[in-house]
């Protein structure tokens, strides 16, 4: 028997090359995939908190201007039985009273406004930016906490689309108009969707213990 009985071939050679290429190659796209997976998985995340951040400052504008207008409700109630909101509902209660508003009423009912112009439209755009961008988390789903966020976020698109319809036909051309509700007594709309914000806390709660 030679030496050259021992050494393999040309032939194997080339293929043992050939085999450990491919497998280098589809270790690498495996590895960009994965990657990739991960970098998109936390952009999604990232785009949540962005949205739960817009709602939060929502709520909170929400909060501030809830104090207010029950204040302004109580006043008017005060000095005149006759302009209860109970029945009528806030906006067309203060409506109907603003050519007869006190200087503090006055005052009330323009702070109230200014929520609805300067931090609720804009909040509002920002929203329904979010809302036309979102490809993933709006896309139906069959079951749990997914198909409930993304129900969450087709009614929060169409309430804020109609707060916006409405928003314009009232609020530019009529001083008196301070607030803008939809499921009120007037039903002019569908409402905010309920435990939306918890739900999108829940989602980013499980998507973080899952690392994104």
């Amino acid at each position: 028997m030679t030496c050259c009985d021992h050494a393999p071939d040309e032939f194997s050679v080339a293929v043992l090359g050939a085999v450990f290429a491919a497998l280098g190659y589809l270790l690498r796209l495996a590895v960009e995939a994965i990657g990739a997976s991960i970098e998109t998985r936390r952009s999604r995340t990232a785009a949540l908190v962005t949205l739960q951040s817009l709602l939060c400052a929502g709520r909170a504008a929400f909060q501030v201007q809830v104090e207010h207008r029950d204040r302004l409700a109580a006043l008017l109630e005060s000095r005149d039985a006759s302009l209860t909101a109970t029945s009528r509902g806030y906006e067309r209660a203060f409506v109907e009273a603003f050519p007869s508003m006190t200087a503090q009423e006055r005052d009330l009912h323009l702070l109230i406004r200014s929520i609805t112009v300067n931090t609720f439209k804009p909040l509002n755009e920002k929203v329904l930016v979010w809302l036309r961008s979102d490809t993933y988390f709006k896309a139906p789903r069959r079951s749990g906490l997914a198909k409930v966020v993304s129900r969450d976020l087709a009614a929060l698109e169409a309430h804020l689309l109609l707060w916006e319809a409405k928003y314009q036909a009232w609020i530019p051309a009529g001083p008196g108009h301070a607030l803008i509700y939809l499921a009120d007594e007037e039903r002019h709309g569908i409402g905010w969707p309920r435990g939306i914000e918890d739900h999108i806390a829940l989602l980013l709660s499980r998507r973080s213990r899952l690392g994104g």
